[in-house]
């Protein structure tokens, strides 16, 4: 945005089948997470050196390098958290497209064996992973996909920060009939209905249930909200009445 690229993606179907895919995201919370002063220079990281979205470009193009293949797209692993924002991030800085669709259905998912892919029994690695200080660690195979999860956490915890990482290494013929299409475009249509609704004063969850056909569940007002990170996870907590 900074320095005025557009931000959007693409249709599946656009893309010919056999170009790279990778799935892309961050593990482990929030960033700084831990570490004292003298800890931290004891392990000789004195200075960051990615951000979590430098991070995950750093990843892809460790993946590439050591699976001899170009990623021509990328697919968001979930539209939760920052998962969006770091596969445009990534895009528009390697200079290829997203794709309008995820492998969570839209939805937000904590852990890797949470994906479309996986539950399909496609094979996970190759993983790779890339700390804030500049790590660099290329997962070819695990036992389980538990592993592969805790692996990740490890790393973060280890590293007193997210980490990026991708995975999901496929050409796009296969990606095609893993990933839900069309995700992004419905977030941001519903994203804009709420803000629209905000903005001329009317209810915008009630424009929100329209807009999506759903079902009002229950009403009540936030009261309280907070974040914890615990061993990799970030929990949000919210207290209603």
């Amino acid at each position: 945005m900074k320095v005025g690229q557009p931000i959007g993606w693409v249709d599946p179907a656009s893309l010919s089948d056999d170009a790279w895919t990778v799935m892309t995201c961050g593990i482990g919370g929030r960033l700084d997470q831990g570490g004292t002063a003298e800890e931290l220079a004891a392990l000789g990281c004195l200075e960051d050196k990615y951000d979590e979205m430098g991070a995950t470009v750093a990843a892809v193009r460790a993946l590439q390098e050591s699976e001899g293949v170009r990623v021509e797209a990328i697919v968001p692993g979930e539209t939760g958290a920052l998962a969006v924002n770091i596969a445009i991030a990534v895009g528009l800085e390697l200079g290829v497209p997203v794709v309008d669709g995820d492998y969570a259905g839209g939805r937000a998912v904590p852990e890797v064996d949470q994906g479309i892919p996986e539950f399909r029994g496609v094979p996970f690695c190759p993983m790779a992973l890339v700390t804030r200080w500049g790590d660099v660690m290329i997962v070819k195979e695990t036992i389980s996909l538990a592993m592969a999860d805790r692996i990740g956490r490890m790393i973060t915890l280890a590293s007193y920060g997210a980490v990026g990482a991708c995975w999901d290494l496929l050409p796009m013929k296969q990606a095609r009939g893993l990933l839900v299409a069309g995700t992004l475009s419905k977030a941001f249509h519903l994203g804009k209905v709420i803000r629209e609704a905000r903005e001329k004063g009317a209810d915008p969850v009630a424009e929100a249930v329209k807009a999506v056909d759903g079902w009002l569940l229950f009403e009540g007002e936030i009261t309280a909200t907070e974040i914890a990170d615990e061993q990799s996870y970030a929990f949000g907590v919210g207290t209603h009445e």
